[in-house]
């Protein structure tokens, strides 16, 4: 039989995240090979060429997938870049991975703040003050398997999955991925028991007050950024 292909791949973004994250991560895979980069800051060419020894610089992303016979990208921009990044390399037939915040997750949990269907200290438990027994029991549980699923996405996303520390490689890799997602549940459920839910007008006064004109600003720098370049 013949050796198992390698996956080709490349990273699009050399910030932080990516060359002390992702980088590291992809270099312990026996499977897959970056064999390509690129990032809107020409200057992180030299980090590239230390992290990355035998990638390819390329000069933008339509340069770096037009040139590339790639299987996958690995996207480690700013979250602003991500949609038009996602959509051009869905379009060329490849895998993306795509790092999203854990803040997201809390609020599709519905786990404090973001916790207003299930505002307990004002209207008791929510819509679950009409169960009870067997059926208040499936509510929670669908809530805490959400937990663990988005806890276990977490961890491959974010954490190495599998992948354990270095000098620790004794302990086995699906003890690593149990731990790792074991913590990420445990902070889960430790913010809803440690500290007090914010009122809904606090809530709403900061979505108001600070969110929504801090989005208004990032869609505006983008567009300008956009135009601008």
């Amino acid at each position: 039989m013949g050796a198992t292909r390698r996956l080709r791949g490349a990273v699009i973004g050399l910030g932080n995240v990516a060359v002390h994250g992702h980088l590291p991560g992809w270099r312990q895979r026996p499977d897959a090979v970056i064999v390509a980069a690129t990032d809107l800051h020409p200057a992180r060419q030299a980090e590239c060429r230390a992290a990355l020894p035998g990638a390819r610089w390329h000069d933008s992303v339509d340069a770096l997938l037009a040139a590339e016979d790639l299987d996958f990208v690995d996207v480690c921009t700013p979250p602003s870049s991500h949609a038009a990044l996602i959509e051009v390399a869905l379009a060329r037939g490849l895998h993306v991975l795509c790092e999203k915040p854990l803040v997201a997750s809390l609020a599709e949990l519905t786990r404090p703040p973001f916790d207003m269907p299930v505002a307990d200290s004002e209207i008791i438990f929510g819509a679950y003050t009409e169960y009870t027994g067997l059926k208040f029991a499936f509510f929670l549980l669908a809530e805490y398997g959400g937990i663990v699923v988005l806890s276990a996405i977490a961890s491959v996303l974010f954490l190495g999955g599998y992948l354990g520390l270095p000098g620790m490689d004794a302990i086995p890799g699906p003890l690593w991925m149990a731990g790792k997602i074991g913590a990420l549940a445990f902070l889960i459920i430790w913010l809803r028991a440690t500290y007090p839910r914010l009122r809904e007008d606090q809530l709403q006064r900061v979505s108001w007050l600070a969110l929504i004109p801090l989005a208004l600003l990032q869609i505006m720098v983008v567009a300008v950024l956009k135009v601008a370049v």
